[in-house]
């Protein structure tokens, strides 16, 4: 999910491998364990210090992930790299604050990616996990996965999968991400309603 230049990246974690067990592990274990990672892999006192606050609030606003943004923005700058905030309006109707970010011509592209690594790591890596992990986007994210049950289930009969009758839009959304995964003969349901992550 990054809009591409010639180099870019997200300043918000892609969230998909989270998928089954964000909606059974608390957030609050969920922040805890993306502070002490922040702490232990260079994160500046800033993200540290909102991390801490989302662990006492329950969540990251909108406001705080914009500036953690605009920080990495300002840190790849300063590294030489051209760059700007890039907000995204997930399918779900959340907003990301991201950016883009070039190397242009002077600097080669393993460098730039390495650049664009240490600011992330710096300011928004975990800080960006925590805000597409809390509750109020999660719960924004299931209405909408739910709302595509119809939808899900037609594109998986028209692939040869028949789901159980009670099934709802989320486990449908599940069951297509399997099959999306799948080695041989996969398809991708989730992208062809309109699903960008779980």
């Amino acid at each position: 999910m990054c809009v591409l230049p010639t180099i870019a990246g997200c300043s918000a974690e892609n969230t998909s491998e989270d998928s089954a067990s964000s909606e059974q592990k608390p957030y609050s274990e969920r922040v805890q364990s993306y502070l002490e990672e922040a702490t232990s892999e260079g994160a500046s006192e800033t993200q540290i210090d909102e991390l801490r606050e989302a662990l006492a609030t329950g969540e990251v606003p909108y406001e705080t992930m914009r500036g953690a943004t605009q920080r990495a923005v300002d840190c790849m700058s300063n590294a030489g790299l051209d760059a700007s905030i890039a907000d995204v309006t997930q399918a779900s109707g959340l907003e990301v604050p991201m950016y883009r970010a070039s190397h242009g011509e002077e600097i080669d592209p393993d460098t730039g990616w390495e650049m664009i690594r240490a600011c992330e790591t710096s300011e928004t890596y975990w800080l960006s996990a925590a805000y597409q992990q809390q509750p109020s986007a999660r719960e924004q994210l299931s209405q909408y996965v739910r709302s595509k049950e119809t939808e899900l289930r037609e594109c998986l009969q028209d692939n040869g999968v028949e789901a159980d009758d009670d099934a709802d839009g989320w486990e449908l959304a599940e069951l297509a991400l399997e099959f999306s995964s799948a080695p041989e003969g996969g398809f991708d349901c989730l992208s062809t309603v309109g699903i960008d992550g779980l």
